[in-house]
């Protein structure tokens, strides 16, 4: 995979490449879990999302 001209390194879980993106407000990530509810992912908050 490559980012910007460099190569990006494989990652074990896609949270992995959430935490790397450059700007708080892109980092966050939601999934549907088995048992229908939403998971939402965001390290840095939501705070600057609204």
């Amino acid at each position: 995979m490559r980012r910007c001209g460099g190569a990006w390194a494989k990652c074990k879980r896609k949270t992995q490449y959430i935490d790397s993106w450059p700007t708080t407000v892109t980092s966050l990530g939601a999934r549907l879990a088995l048992n229908g509810e939403w998971q939402l992912y965001a390290p840095f908050g939501l705070e600057d999302s609204k």
